[in-house]
């Protein structure tokens, strides 16, 4: 879960009891890799404003911060009025990527094992304002490396 407040992903079980926390200041979102353990976090943060993505080894034991992603400095496109970014990760048994929906559009980050590498910048898939609604529409495609036509 994203604790903006004591700025930090927690980590409970189904008993709600917290199992454990990854200090991040303000995260937005957060997904995880089924095939590596691997954790990716959300952050928007300003002044400046600020969006980004980081990729921790994991939740658990020692937790290393692996590579960070500034996804945007522009002040207009990290503006909250866009509502939340989304985070989405697909994968197969050899691949993971990361996908990524906010302002600027969609990004496909193709995760190397050390390094997040951008695969594909969708740029703004449409005029108006991407939200999370837009990428729950990319998670339930059958191939969810295409994108659909949202209009």
């Amino acid at each position: 879960m994203c604790d903006r407040l004591h700025h930090r992903i927690a980590v409970y079980d189904t008993a709600h009891q917290l199992l454990t926390s990854v200090p991040v200041n303000n995260p937005d979102c957060v997904a995880l890799s089924k095939r590596t353990g691997a954790l990716y976090v959300l952050t928007r943060c300003g002044p400046p404003r600020l969006m980004t993505l980081i990729k921790f080894s994991g939740w658990s034991g020692t937790v290393v911060a692996m590579d960070t992603v500034v996804l945007s400095t522009d002040t207009w496109e990290v503006d909250l009025r866009f509502g939340a970014p989304a985070l989405m990760v697909t994968e197969n048994s050899t691949s993971t990527n990361v996908w990524v929906g906010y302002s600027f559009g969609f990004r496909k980050y193709l995760d190397n094992g050390a390094n997040l590498i951008l695969a594909q910048d969708l740029g703004k898939a449409t005029t108006l304002p991407i939200c999370f609604q837009s990428m729950e529409r990319v998670s339930v495609i059958q191939d969810r490396d295409r994108l659909l036509e949202w209009m």
